[in-house]
This record gives structure tokens, C-alpha cells and sequence, in this order.
């Protein structure tokens, strides 16, 4: 297993950290990570300088894991979210196959009916994995447990399953939102591993809030020897939402690193 970062520790301080991926890949170094992965909307001039981009990764002998994609489903019409996917295909180009973690970033009010959107969602993740595919890239798709999510029970998530067994699209499945919806993250992974390509990881409080890697309820030792144990081979990427992480990224982020250091198999 190889273990790196997220950008989302730094793009909830957005207005101060688009585009400083310079600065994050030497923060992510310091932490002991060896790979990044991007969210799109973070690449600020980069997006359409993908050799610089690269050169940075290679200044630090640093690896791009992944493209965290955003799919603003209920907030931004089909051409948008297309653009932005596109975008994220132009910029990996230098990189070679790099793995598109479709996300699906739901808006602030529930849907009026939301089995359909259910539906009409997968079908529309379906092409971006065809999408990705003609265009040389794997995919993946990456839930959350935001109240108004369209996958965030264990009944979504068995629709999951079956949009995965049918499609053969890669999971990204989340600790932290496996927690937050309630179920038992270790059985989630069991339950998914044959799909899974890249993990994510971040803790929960018992009071279900985000908190630093190692201060919560989700037991990740437990969950590294369910991976190992099932020859995982793959990322993870260390991601942080917690209020800490919120006025201090770095030093959060630096605090995760050394986390993992101390749990790493």
C-alpha cells in the first residue's frame, strides 16, 4: 500500500491555497506522503499547465495519485460538470493513466424525488466512466454523508454495489463517511473490496463530528490489516475536513503524516 494526501485540507482555506500545489506537495513531503491527489477546482493555473504541473510532482519525487472530480449534481447543468471533467483529463494527460475519483458534491437542499435522481445520477456517472475510458483513464466514484447525499445509508450503498458489478467502475470508499452513514466501515470494505481501487482515509468523533487522523472512533490499524489482508496494493489518501484543518491545513496535515507513520503495516 502507498500512502499520500488529499487536497481538501487546504481547499477549505480555497481563496488562500488554489494553485499553491508547489506548496502543498512540500507539505505532503514533510508529512511522509508520497503522492497527492487533486481536487480539480484546486489546480488554479495549473489546470492549463499540466507539464508544470508535472514538474513539480518530479521536482519532489512526488506521485499524482488520483483526480478527485467534482460532480455538482443538482447545482450545475451537464455541460458545466462536462467542462470540468474534461479539465481534469487535459491536466492529467503528461501523467499517463491516472485514476478520475468521480465525487458527487449534492446541493443544500434535498431532492424532490430522490430515487430518480438516484437513477438518473448513475446513468449519468456510467458515461463519465465511459468518458474516461476512451480517454485512457481508470475511474472511480467517491460518496459522502452530507445530509442531502444521494449514497450515504447501507441501502444506498447497496445500489452502489450493483451500479458497480454492472458497470465495472472502481469504488473509492471514504472511512469517514462510511462512519458517518452509520455503518461499519471494516464491513464496508469487505463487503466492497473486489471494486475498490483507492481508499480514502479521515476520522470521526463520537459526536459524528470531523476530527484529525487519530483522535477519533474509526479504527484505522484494524482497517490497514483488512486492506493488507485482501493484498490491497493500492493508494490512500489521507483527507481531512476537521475544524483544525479549517485554520491550520499544514500543521493538520503534517500531524496526519506523522499519524500514519506511527500505524503504517
Amino acid at each position: 500500500m502507498k500512502y499520500g494526501a488529499q487536497t481538501y485540507a487546504w481547499q477549505m482555506s480555497y481563496g488562500t491555497y488554489k494553485g499553491r500545489i508547489p506548496h502543498i506537495l512540500d507539505i505532503c513531503a514533510r508529512a511522509g506522503f508520497v503522492g497527492l491527489e487533486i481536487e480539480t477546482t484546486m489546480l488554479g493555473d495549473y489546470g492549463k499547465k499540466p507539464k508544470e504541473l508535472k514538474k513539480e510532482f518530479e521536482k519532489r519525487n512526488m506521485r499524482l495519485m488520483a483526480f478527485g472530480v467534482p460532480v455538482l449534481w443538482g447545482t450545475a447543468g451537464e455541460d458545466e460538470i462536462l467542462e470540468t471533467v474534461r479539465l481534469s483529463f487535459d491536466a492529467a494527460a503528461p501523467f499517463g493513466g491516472i485514476l478520475m475519483s468521480f465525487s458527487i458534491i449534492p446541493p443544500d437542499v434535498p431532492f424532490e424525488k430522490r430515487e430518480r435522481e438516484q437513477k438518473e445520477f448513475l446513468e449519468f456517472l456510467a458515461r463519465l466512466g465511459e468518458m474516461a475510458e476512451e480517454a485512457g483513464y481508470p475511474s472511480s466514484f467517491h460518496t459522502n454523508s452530507s445530509p442531502f447525499s444521494l449514497f450515504h445509508s447501507r441501502e444506498d450503498y447497496e445500489l452502489l454495489k450493483r451500479f458497480f458489478e454492472d458497470s465495472g467502475m472502481g469504488f473509492t470508499p471514504d472511512a469517514g463517511h462510511i462512519a458517518h452513514g452509520g455503518m461499519d466501515v471494516e464491513e464496508i470494505l469487505r463487503l466492497f473490496m473486489p471494486h475498490i481501487c483507492h481508499v480514502h482515509f479521515k476520522d470521526m468523533g463520537k459526536n459524528g463530528l470531523w476530527t484529525p487522523m487519530g483522535e477519533g472512533i474509526i479504527p484505522f490499524p484494524e482497517l490497514l490489516g483488512c486492506l493488507k489482508e485482501a493484498d490491497y496494493d493500492g493508494w490512500i489518501a489521507v483527507e481531512e475536513e476537521s475544524p483544525r484543518a479549517v485554520l491550520r491545513p499544514d500543521e493538520t496535515m503534517l500531524q496526519d503524516g506523522a499519524y500514519m507513520q506511527r500505524i503504517q503495516l
